[in-house]
């Protein structure tokens, strides 16, 4: 809303403040109708044509700038995260002095799981432009993300020193201070790929343990998913108290990624089968996630299922009777995270829903064709990757997948 109203005013002054000539007239006027239609590349395409006769007009840069960040919500908010990311660059090259795009453009950068480019970002815009209270927050959200955990508390108190009235995120802050806490006297072990941190008082072998683990569930997802790590994966493992506390999960999760795959470590003391379908679940999410950043929830925890050998029959079972009772849960409305869920019935159901179809999709379409939608999935929206992947679209299979079983 802030970038319409600040582009309306640009465009009040366009048409007469422009230097002469029809054709830079037309053109900026163009743009104007374009923007004010929501035809954001259409604007873009006029403005950039507008530049190119008047490099040095400040009404036709600002123009364009705010119409490649307009361009660039639009395609974030269709998960088209690349060519999101590739607008507010653009926006950001028009407008340098502008800190807006430059959030925007960490932000996604964040959102496509490349958190270095990310904080490089964010980092360079604080370096040449006064700091503001969001662009502080967002490089404090993505180090904490990306493990760099001090660094991010001191960015979110300087956001909060910015602007005071941020109560979430001084409950983030006590989080983080938690954590550091609860970890300050952990040792670390490790191999090529996994970092592992543990309690001392647990002792060496079961971090042990969980990277023999790690090591073999590695072999079994790459093979299967054909996703293998660009970056150290990060273990941590946490008193079961604490990984509670620190996370505020609920009892009935056995483990979670936030950037670090965290386990509760009383939860890792079961029969190696049990270790092992864990290891297998959790790193399953941590290598969707450098792969191709966030994906839809179904997806993840679909999959997760899959590659730690969850059972599939009993999650048909459930899907039929809830299909049969008019309780199924439209798979598109299954795109966030259902740790949030509260009520546990629904959770039941929304694993049971992705296992199932993720089951049936690589049976149905074989698992070169799921590997073909996680490559299309790292540089498009879900929409379009599923359908160039599976050739059809999500509502469509899921209405197929649904009558078979």
């Amino acid at each position: 809303m802030t970038v319409r109203l600040a582009l309306a005013i640009a465009f009040a002054l366009a048409v007469s403040a422009c230097a002469s000539g029809e054709d830079l007239t037309s053109l900026n006027a163009e743009g104007v109708e374009h923007y004010k239609a929501g035809r954001f590349a259409e604007a873009v395409d006029a403005f950039e044509k507008a530049a190119a006769l008047a490099p040095g007009e400040a009404t036709v840069r600002t123009n364009l700038g705010r119409s490649y960040q307009a361009l660039g919500l639009e395609r974030r908010k269709l998960r088209e995260l690349s060519d999101a990311a590739d607008s507010f660059r653009k926006a950001v090259d028009v407008q340098p002095e502008e800190m807006e795009p430059r959030v925007l453009h960490g932000e996604t950068l964040a959102q496509m799981d490349r958190a270095d480019d990310a904080v490089s970002a964010l980092e360079e815009a604080l370096r040449l432009i006064p700091p503001t209270a969001r662009a502080t927050r967002t490089l404090g959200f993505v180090q904490y993300r990306a493990g760099r955990r001090d660094e991010a508390i001191g960015r979110w108190r300087e956001s909060l020193e910015l602007d005071p009235k941020q109560a979430d995120l001084r409950g983030w802050i006590e989080r983080a201070e938690r954590e550091a806490e609860s970890e300050r006297n952990f040792a670390r072990s490790g191999s090529s790929i996994f970092t592992v941190s543990y309690d001392q008082r647990g002792g060496p072998d079961l971090a042990r343990t969980v990277l023999d683990l790690l090591e073999s569930a590695m072999r079994d997802v790459t093979g299967e998913l054909g996703l293998f790590p660009t970056t150290n994966v990060e273990v941590v493992l946490l008193p079961d108290r604490t990984f509670r506390e620190v996370n505020e999960v609920p009892g009935w999760v056995g483990g979670l990624y936030d950037g670090r795959i965290k386990f509760p470590a009383g939860n890792l003391r079961g029969d190696s089968e049990h270790l092992g379908r864990l290891a297998r679940h959790e790193l399953t999410h941590a290598l969707l996630h450098q792969a191709v950043g966030r994906s839809p929830g179904w997806l993840e925890e679909g999959l997760a299922q899959l590659m730690e050998g969850g059972d599939g029959e009993t999650a048909n079972a459930l899907v039929r009777s809830a299909a049969a009772d008019g309780r199924l849960i439209p798979m598109e409305k299954l795109t966030g995270s259902f740790v949030s869920m509260a009520d546990t019935e629904q959770v039941s159901l929304a694993y049971a829903q992705s296992l199932s179809f993720c089951r049936w999709l690589r049976e149905r379409h074989g698992k070169y064709t799921v590997r073909l939608y996680l490559e299309r999935l790292g540089g498009s929206d879900s929409s379009s990757a599923f359908q160039d992947a599976f050739g059809t679209g999500l509502a469509e299979s899921a209405e197929e997948w649904t009558r078979g079983l």
